[in-house]
């Protein structure tokens, strides 16, 4: 019986050590972000799955803006097909969502590239942070321009504050996962 109640507490201070580091990795790497508060509240539920790995951190960063911005598509799919909506505001979503289109796929294309750190070579690890880098880039790009859509078509600004809000928040997690794949040094 003690040597189970000694195996026990073994077990539970080897998982509170484990997930002190995880999540000191975490906070520790979120300081370079350009929003750490989010980027630390975002990850945290995943601290455990990313451990000490910069890789999986920028995978997971990745895919949760991925899933993100899924959602958000969903909204503005559902809010053009509202019938109260204005023609002001349907062009400025039309333009969104047609960024959306691209983002999605430049997300996609990224969470694969940062997969593949984890099995490349040094030059070929390099090849995939560019990539992941670019598309990323690419995919801040597309979410200025839809703010700027709804700003510059005047449309309702009630309706504008809201998309705004929320293509800002998948904006921001987007900005803490570039933070994070600019980060990485190469392969361990």
């Amino acid at each position: 019986m003690a040597k189970l109640t000694l195996s026990f507490l073994s077990l539970i201070i080897f998982s509170l050590t484990y997930t002190a580091l995880a999540n000191n990795f975490l906070e520790m790497s979120c300081k370079v972000t350009r929003y750490p508060t989010e980027c630390i509240q975002t990850l945290t539920p995943q601290a455990l799955a990313i451990g000490q790995s910069p890789v999986k951190l920028a995978e997971i960063a990745l895919s949760t803006s991925l899933a993100k911005s899924q959602a958000l598509n969903a909204f503005l799919v559902a809010e053009k097909k509202k019938p109260g909506v204005g023609p002001k505001e349907k062009a400025a979503l039309k333009d969104c969502l047609e960024g959306m289109e691209d983002t999605l796929d430049q997300l996609t294309k990224s969470v694969e590239e940062i997969n593949a750190m984890t099995k490349a070579s040094p030059d070929q690890f390099m090849g995939h942070k560019s990539n992941a880098q670019t598309w990323v880039s690419s995919v801040m790009t597309d979410f200025s321009t839809c703010v700027e859509g709804f700003t510059e078509t005047s449309a309702n600004p009630k309706f504008t504050e809201i998309v705004k809000a929320k293509v800002v928040e998948v904006e921001r997690d987007t900005s803490n996962a570039l933070a994070l794949i600019n980060q990485l040094q190469g392969p361990g």
